[in-house]
C-alpha cells in the first residue's frame, strides 16, 4: 500500500478517512508530549512513525518517557523519529545536590572549586 493509499484509507471504528484520523491522532500526541517545539515537522514525523505503531503505542511511550526534573525533554521530531516510544522506562532520578557550605554555593562547580581549594 502506498503513502497516498494508507493516507486515504477509511477507519471503521471511527468513520474517519486516514488523514482525518493522523490528524485528530497527533492533536492527542501533541497534547500529551510536553515540549511544544517544531510542531509541523513533528507532525510529519508522526505520520512516519504511524507506519511502525499504533496511536496508543506512541502515546504509552510518552507516558513511559518520563524525565526527571533537571533533564529535558528531546524535541517532538527526534523523539519519533529516532523511535524513542520503544525505550525502556527511565530509572530513577539521582538524590538531589545539596551543598554543605554556609552559605550555600551557588552551584556544583562552584562548591566542587571550593573543595579542591581546601574549603
Amino acid at each position: 500500500m502506498s503513502a497516498r493509499e494508507g493516507a486515504e484509507a477509511y477507519h471503521p471504528a471511527n468513520g474517519r478517512t486516514g488523514a482525518m484520523a493522523w490528524r485528530d491522532d497527533f492533536e492527542a500526541f501533541w497534547r500529551a508530549y510536553p515540549r511544544k517545539v517544531g510542531k509541523l515537522a513533528a507532525e510529519r514525523a508522526y505520520g512516519k512513525a504511524r507506519k511502525l505503531a499504533t496511536a496508543e503505542e506512541l502515546l504509552a511511550g510518552v507516558a513511559r518517557y518520563r524525565k526527571p526534573s533537571y533533564a529535558d525533554w528531546c524535541h517532538p521530531t527526534t523523539w519519533l523519529n529516532q523511535g524513542r516510544w520503544l525505550d525502556e522506562p527511565g530509572t530513577a532520578a539521582p538524590a538531589p545536590w545539596v551543598c554543605s557550605h554556609t552559605p550555600h554555593c551557588a552551584g556544583r562547580n562552584a562548591c566542587r572549586v571550593l573543595v579542591s581549594l581546601g574549603r
